[in-house]
């Protein structure tokens, strides 16, 4: 009979420290991208010290580094020339994903501990790269759904994207809207200075700006659009109201949501998560990878998610009707937790 010995302790020691080595391939994965080096390697490959010199990096380490990726597939060293595998170029088509959970919630994940013991405390978190990462992703999902969303409704002139980021969606609906003007609201300087830039690129400066405040503040200013002036909007909240719900309270958002009702708000698109707590859905695939993290970052970042039916209850609340739903397509996200609202006064 053949004797089964057990496994050696160097073997059950490489499997514990799996789950370590998969995280700081991932930590290693975002900095190839948030250094340069990957599109450096994807448009000119060359020597490390040529390298190097051209993003401005220790050569020293950035041999260490390479020597690292070369064992972890991300990098191949063709006769002196560095150039990027195939593994990592199948990582950058999803680097937003990075640029939002490694980058953004990277220091939450390390925070968590310290915060446990006391529900007054908060994570830190790297919003400059949560909302870089956010509407990088929005590519496949929510820009799909905003204009599924708005697709027959033309009796708007103006957009008001409330947390508007880098500015994409303004991009997105300026482009296929002529006549659209655009507000973007944006409480991050850098996100804000990004913004500007690249409606300035994109060659929208005439029909959009950016205003560097928060929403409460913007509407309390005369920035804000009158009800008595002929001009309909739409406001755009994409995963905005949960920030608000968390620092303001739902009996505050509603008020909020109210007065946008009442006033100056023709229509108002949202999109949110719906907060479904251990559901067979967070057990594989994309909840398991995506959205796991991503409801457990929430709670310690002093954000709030809700589920679908009590976001709904927010909006009826603060007399909206909800004219119409989307969701991201199946292909893209066949969890779905996601959904978008098209609402409109009562």
């Amino acid at each position: 009979m053949r004797t089964v010995h057990p496994p050696a302790f160097h073997e059950k020691l490489a499997n514990a420290l799996e789950p370590i080595r998969q995280g700081i391939v991932a930590q290693v994965i975002f900095q190839l991208f948030e250094t340069g080096i990957y599109d450096c390697l994807e448009t000119s490959p060359a020597a490390p010290a040529t390298i190097a010199d051209r993003l401005g990096l220790d050569v020293t380490r950035l041999e260490s580094l390479v020597d690292y990726c070369i064992v972890e597939d991300l990098i191949v060293d063709y006769n002196g020339a560095l150039r990027a595998t195939d593994r990592l170029r199948a990582f950058a088509e999803f680097r937003p994903w990075f640029e939002l959970l490694v980058g953004g919630y990277g220091r939450t994940a390390l925070e968590i501990g310290s915060v446990l013991a006391n529900g007054a405390l908060y994570c830190s978190r790297n919003t400059t790269l949560v909302g870089k990462g956010s509407t990088g992703i929005s590519q496949f999902d929510t820009i799909p759904i905003v204009r599924k969303l708005l697709h027959d409704i033309d009796d708007f002139d103006l957009l008001v994207d409330v947390g508007c980021a880098d500015a994409a969606y303004i991009i997105d609906l300026c482009r296929s809207r002529p006549a659209l003007q655009a507000i973007g609201i944006e409480p991050n300087r850098a996100a804000a200075i990004s913004a500007k830039a690249r409606i300035e690129d994109a060659g929208l400066s005439q029909r959009a700006s950016v205003e560097i405040t928060d929403f409460q503040t913007y509407l309390q200013s005369d920035a804000t659009p009158s009800p008595a002036v002929s001009r309909p909007a739409c406001y755009l909240m994409a995963f905005v109201l949960q920030e608000m719900v968390a620092q303001a309270g739902i009996s505050a958002v509603t008020t909020t949501l109210r007065r946008l009702a009442e006033g100056p708000a023709k229509y108002v698109v949202v999109i949110e998560v719906d907060y479904r707590r251990r559901d067979q859905v967070l057990l594989g695939g994309l909840g398991r990878a995506y959205y796991n993290p991503y409801f457990l970052f929430h709670r310690f970042t002093k954000q709030q998610l809700l589920p679908r039916e009590q976001w709904e209850k927010l909006f009826l609340d603060a007399g909206f009707r909800i004219r119409d739903t989307a969701q991201p397509d199946l292909g893209v996200d066949p969890t779905r937790l996601e959904v978008g609202y098209l609402l409109s006064a009562v």
